[in-house]
């Protein structure tokens, strides 16, 4: 499966011209962009009979981010401070446990529609108060 990720990428050309942080859309714009992505790897996979979600690909999308640049040496950069977490069902439900009952994101992400992911990103980014948006990844507790 990596290896469909990684070339459902490439046919996109989601990685031409992202060699620098700076190269990446300003923080006002990433949301923007990361739609348009998004939408690029969505239509990307459905020609190879995948059927991605808006989470599947934006976690397919931040997960390459983070080993480039997050991981890369580029974490305090102001466009990488932007860069949205990839998100899981663990993430989730350790962020839902800062939230009041009402307030609560749901967990099944790799079926969320770009509305929802769109809502959990900025709920994530609320929650992190000023943080980079990728430090959400500290609430993340792994397989236990």
């Amino acid at each position: 499966m990596v290896e469909a990720g990684k070339a459902i990428l490439e046919r996109t050309g989601f990685d031409v011209g992202l060699r620098q942080p700076k190269q990446l859309p300003s923080p006002a714009w990433l949301d923007v962009v990361h739609l348009a992505w998004r939408k690029a790897v969505i239509k990307e996979a459905r020609k190879v009979g995948l059927n991605f979600t808006h989470g599947i690909a934006a976690n397919l999308i931040n997960l390459y981010l983070k080993a480039k640049f997050t991981c890369g040496g580029y974490a305090d950069h102001p466009h990488v401070a932007a860069l949205h977490p990839p998100i899981d069902s663990l993430l989730l439900k350790a962020f839902n446990r800062t939230l009041k009952p009402q307030d609560r994101l749901p967990v099944n992400w790799s079926t969320f529609d770009s509305r929802t992911y769109q809502e959990a990103i900025g709920a994530l980014s609320l929650g992190r108060k000023g943080l980079p948006l990728w430090t959400a990844e500290s609430l993340w507790q792994g397989h236990r």
